[in-house]
């Protein structure tokens, strides 16, 4: 994807990722999201919404989000 040559993502494109339910914009080495399987992630704040609760000590989430609704992929 990042490799080809002319029409392809930036490179800004390629290392971000788009929340699954409200579409903002997440960069994975800044920001803290929730991966529902391999092409789709949540924002901290809809995992959060969702019921999902991260334990800052121990750097995971310790309740998962409600994702059934949203599917793998989004």
């Amino acid at each position: 994807m990042g490799n080809s040559v002319g029409g392809g993502p930036g490179q800004d494109e390629a290392t971000r990722d788009r929340c699954a339910d409200c579409s903002d914009e997440l960069d994975p080495e800044l920001d803290r999201g929730f991966a529902i399987g391999p092409e789709a992630v949540l924002c901290f704040r809809c995992a959060v919404a969702r019921g999902g609760s991260w334990d800052e000590s121990q750097e995971r989430w310790t309740i998962e989000p409600e994702v059934g609704d949203l599917g793998e992929g989004g």
